[in-house]
């Protein structure tokens, strides 16, 4: 059977896309053809891999011209399913329908939170653009076969498929990354002020006992701005991929080194209340203890399964407090961290997802 990945602004080596589904239906004897607005995408030997210019790197020329580029590319391609990633390619993807093959859109993110809190918005603008992306999210995907990336996007979606974004196990190190001694903190995945890069500055600064590696793509202009907030602990912060995207290869060699613990110290907003981070999933999978923020679904993910600590992201001496405390309760810390391992293999991994992803496939050729 025949396979048709397709994205506008995804990289080409994206984990969920590339190293999690594609990689998992080939492995299950699809014929993949990537349609990719990345245009330094690299050949493969496993799949089929088309390049559309412009390219995904400007926005409204992505969104204008390489959006139904890539959809008219996978139209002539005459694959047996059809698999989309990005909701720009929402108006376009209905020319798929003329196929009457099985058609997928797979909903990464939580788009209308997303946008209800970019702050170079005015108030009213976020609030206009957060309604119209959730209005026309639900319409213009209606006649298509709903995957999700998040337990709680359910919500909005009643009738979609959950393939989860479980870490692939098999690809982490099999020894725990957690050191009791250490003094060093990991954080991986995109770095931005929601996601708390002020918040752990602001932690190097006041605490002198601590470094923070923060492992993902970081702004040039908000990694100035950390090392001034971190003052003189700034040296003590480290942003290995400042202004570059970091391929997941990359961060599995940091997953390989020994941390105290992983952070996840977001500031309280709507977009991540309820979400289930992937980073979780990836740090338990090493064996490291998260200390993240105190919001009442991560608690219940976080403390009433037994795998870290959750505290206020706004108070540093209750983060210090919980550090400090996994230092000096070394075998209960090391517990935590084993337990998140052993869930993360028991439960929380790929492995169960490739199963039900091939399963919707399966079921949707039928």
């Amino acid at each position: 059977m025949k396979a048709c990945h397709i994205s506008s602004v995804h990289p080409a080596n994206d984990p969920r896309i590339r190293l999690k589904q594609i990689d998992s239906l080939a492995n299950n004897g699809f014929d993949i053809t990537f349609i990719t607005g990345d245009t330094d995408a690299k050949e493969s030997d496993t799949i089929t891999i088309k390049r559309v210019s412009p390219g995904r790197k400007k926005r409204l020329t992505r969104m204008l011209l390489t959006s139904p580029k890539v959809i008219w590319a996978a139209f002539k391609e005459k694959p047996d399913i059809y698999h989309f990633h990005d909701p720009e390619l929402l108006p376009w993807a209905w020319l798929l329908l003329l196929t009457r093959k099985p058609i997928i859109y797979d909903i990464h993110e939580d788009y209308y939170t997303s946008v209800s809190q970019k702050s170079y918005l005015p108030v009213w603008a976020r609030f206009v653009l957060a309604f119209l992306t959730y209005f026309f999210e639900k319409l213009l995907s209606y006649p298509f076969t709903h995957v999700i990336a998040e337990k709680y996007y359910s919500e909005r979606f009643p009738r979609a498929h959950e393939i989860l974004n479980y870490p692939q196990t098999q690809k982490l190190q099999k020894k725990l990354a957690h050191n009791p001694e250490s003094t060093r903190l990991l954080y991986t995945g995109t770095i931005s002020t929601d996601r708390g890069a002020l918040i752990m500055a602001e932690l190097v600064r006041q605490i002198p006992d601590y470094s923070i590696t923060a492992v993902g793509r970081c702004p040039q202009d908000l990694a100035k701005e950390i090392r001034m907030k971190a003052g003189g602990g700034s040296f003590r912060f480290h942003l290995p991929a400042e202004g570059r995207y970091v391929p997941f290869d990359e961060i599995v060699t940091y997953y390989s080194e020994e941390w105290l613990a992983g952070l996840a110290l977001f500031p309280d907003t709507h977009h991540y209340r309820q979400k289930q981070l992937t980073k979780f999933f990836e740090y338990m999978a090493v064996g490291l203890p998260i200390i993240a923020s105190d919001f009442p679904v991560w608690r219940r993910f976080i403390v009433e399964q037994g795998i870290g600590i959750c505290v206020s992201p706004n108070d540093i001496k209750s983060i210090a407090d919980a550090l400090s405390w996994l230092r000096d309760h070394p075998e209960k810390a090391k517990s935590m961290g084993a337990r998140g391992k052993s869930l993360a293999q028991e439960l929380y991994n790929w492995s169960s997802q490739e199963r039900a992803l091939v399963k919707l496939y399966n079921s949707l050729l039928t």
